[in-house]
Formats: structure tokens, sequence, C-alpha cells
């Protein structure tokens, strides 16, 4: 039996409606979960029983590229109240020079080729005076055991060597706070004079990934150094904040006055401070990058305390100098199974305090905290957009192979 127009029309109305009411749940579903995140989201945010968790929000975000995920919601007198309860009172005095004196390795002397006396060097009577080639040595030399190699430990992290050549420790350690977990990696360089510098190649266009930037100067590893231009989180890296101090050249690529240089001088010694392009010339500073406050960890012998939530948990990193001269680059991570995990800046100052730092600062973190080893990430990197290689950056600390 062929149905009429009329009963065709009346099935397409009842199919019309039927999809109506389908949108209809759905947007009403859709509206429901977002009113509810959003109460939820203001309660926490406003209700006086969760002032732990608007705290630590407001800590983790305004610090990022994204700080109008707080902006927004909250006046700038309560996050600076904020900020002023869960901080540090930075030390106003430069670093103490004196107080680190690396341990130089001296190098090998040359010796003369003893083979033959050149004849040029002789007189008509007399006679070259021939000498026996020196026998190969069958002995080679190898890596010492991980229980022999010399390395900075802690007597409160139960850390693991994960690898080591003699001159270069890494360390890996864990532990869990209040909010998650993080895992921690530390490399020692017992020569400061390997330490450098790396800048990308591409300046003003776009940065580098650690891996690329250790292969472009021939180092060994590294971690992430200074920040960038990131505007919504989005920057590729190409131009550093603030100064940059590169063999001694100084250049500043954006006006940041409330950052502070951190790097090496000429006797290879860690120096943090306010520094002019004339101060920079005077301490003959050879690499530096600017960070912006709070920066100091520890300085000259002294741990830096921090009160409250001490600017909140995130992934981080950091460099410090032992009073040997040995060099230490931190890298924390968060688990990434929620918002808060990773460390507080005196959990950093701890860490850099228990494995012998005398002067020790905080560099850029989150998703930027980076380490590289051999051409590859050995960290996890809290984005997993950017997990295998790591962002774009504009600089890096870096061990350059012997």
């Amino acid at each position: 039996m062929t149905e009429t127009k009329e009963e065709k029309n009346q099935k397409s109305g009842k199919g019309k409606k039927i999809a109506m009411r389908i949108l209809i749940v759905f947007v009403a579903a859709i509206m429901s979960i977002v009113v509810t995140f959003f109460t939820i989201f203001f309660f926490l945010l406003y209700s006086p029983w969760t002032r732990e968790f608007r705290d630590r929000y407001v800590l983790m975000t305004y610090m990022t590229s994204n700080p109008w995920l707080c902006t927004w919601f909250l006046p700038q007198t309560t996050i600076d109240e904020i900020f002023e309860q869960n901080g540090s009172n930075q030390p106003d005095e430069m670093v103490d020079t004196s107080i680190v004196k690396p341990i130089v390795t001296p190098k090998p002397t040359p010796t003369p080729d003893l083979q033959q006396t050149p004849a040029a060097t002789l007189s008509s009577t007399q006679t070259p005076t021939i000498r026996p080639t020196p026998t190969p040595s069958k002995y080679t030399p190898v890596a010492p055991p991980v229980s022999d190699v010399p390395f900075k430990a802690s007597d409160k992290y139960g850390e693991k060597v994960i690898y080591h050549d003699g001159s270069v420790c890494i360390v890996e350690f864990s532990g869990t706070t209040s909010w998650g977990d993080y895992t921690a990696r530390m490399i020692q360089v017992q020569d400061p004079s390997r330490v450098t510098l790396g800048v990308t190649n591409t300046l003003g266009t776009r940065g580098q990934h650690l891996a690329g930037m250790c292969e472009t100067n021939n180092a060994l590893c590294g971690i992430n150094a200074g920040g960038f231009v990131d505007e919504g989180g989005q920057g590729h890296g190409g131009t550093p904040l603030g100064t940059v101090v590169k063999d001694g050249v100084y250049n500043v690529y954006t006006q940041e006055s409330d950052h502070t240089l951190i790097g090496f001088n000429r006797d290879n010694i860690l120096v943090m401070g306010k520094f002019t392009e004339e101060d920079v010339a005077k301490n003959e500073i050879r690499d530096a990058m600017s960070w912006r406050y709070p920066v100091y960890l520890v300085l000259n012998g002294e741990k830096v305390e921090y009160q409250g939530y001490a600017y909140g948990y995130d992934p981080r990193s950091a460099i410090g100098q032992c009073a040997d001269g040995t060099v230490l680059l931190l890298v924390v991570d968060g688990s990434t199974r929620r918002g808060f995990d990773g460390a507080d800046f005196g959990m950093m100052a701890d860490m850099m305090y228990a494995f012998g730092a005398v002067n020790a600062a905080n560099l850029d973190g989150g998703t930027s905290s980076t380490m590289a080893l051999n051409g590859r990430v050995i960290n996890r990197v809290c984005n997993p957009q950017v997990a295998y290689n790591g962002r774009w950056l504009a600089t890096a600390w870096l061990v350059k192979n012997q």
C-alpha cells in the first residue's frame, strides 16, 4: 500500500520532533555540566572553607603564560595577598664568589717526540741519538663501577645513579607531597668549565628542542634555562625574555626590570644578581640568562626560607653550585595525573641545599622543564603534546662533551 503525501509529512514531522527533543536533551545536558562545573569552581574559589584550593590554584596559574586563568575570577589585591603569604623575602645581597673554589684538574703536558733528535739541531760532528719506540700499553682504562663514582649524595632522598662517566653523574629520586607525586633528576658536573649556555640558532624566529641544542653545541646533556616570549602558552621560543650573555656578549631581547641574571664568570663560578652591561664586563661574566622573581633558592651557603605553599606545586628546574665548583642541574617532574603535582620553591631549595649547593637559582618551569642526555629527553614533560621532544626553548644550560 502506497503512503499518501499526508502520511509522509506526518512521519517526517514526527522524525523532526524526535531529533529536536534529542538535541534539546543534549544541549540541556551540556549546559547542566557547564553550570555544575562553574558552580563547583566558584564555590572552591570563594568559599571560606576551600582557601587552600584557591591559594594553590592562583599560585599554579598566575606565573604561567596564561595568568588570565586566575585574573578573570579574582581581584589583583587578592592575588597579591596570596603571593605575600606564600612566597619569600628574596635576599638583596649578591653572590660571594670567594666561597666557591673550583677543583681544577690539571691537563696533561704534551710530551715531545723522543724517538729521534732532529738532525737540524745537530752539528756535523754529532751522531743522532736513536731512542726506542715506547711499547704501547696493553691496559685499556674502563669506566669505574657506579659505587666508586664520586658524586654529591644527600642524606634524605635515597637517590640512585642512572648515569655516570667519571666526571658527570645523574641521580634520580622521587617522593610524595600533600597534593601528589614528583620525580627529580639531577645532573652533577665536577668541572664547571664544561657548563655553557646554549642559545637557539634561529633567534627571533624559533627556539630549539633541548636535544637539538645539545647536538648543535656538542653537549652531552643539559636542561632548559630562561623564559621566552610565550603569548597564551603558544610561543615558539625564538625570543628570550630579558637579557642573555653569551661568551661575554651582552644582549637585551625584552625589557624586564624585575629579572635577575644567572650565569658563570670567567672563573666558572655561578653568579646571581642585578647586573648592568657594565657590571657584566666588570665581573667578567661569560654566560648568563635572566629570570624573574623569585630567583634565589640558596645564597652564600644559606637556604632561602619560603613560607606557606611557596608559590605552589609545578614541574620546576634549577641550577646550583657547590663549594668545590660542582654544578648541579635539577629538573623536577609532576606525575601529570593531577594538576598540582611537582615541587614548590621550598622543596627546590631543600633539594639543592641537601646536595651541597652554596648558591642555587630557580629557572623556567612548567612545560619548559626538560632534561636531555645523549640526544633524547629523559624526564617526563608535563604536557603530553610535547612529551617526546619538550618545548621549543630559547636558552638551555648544557654540559659540553670532553
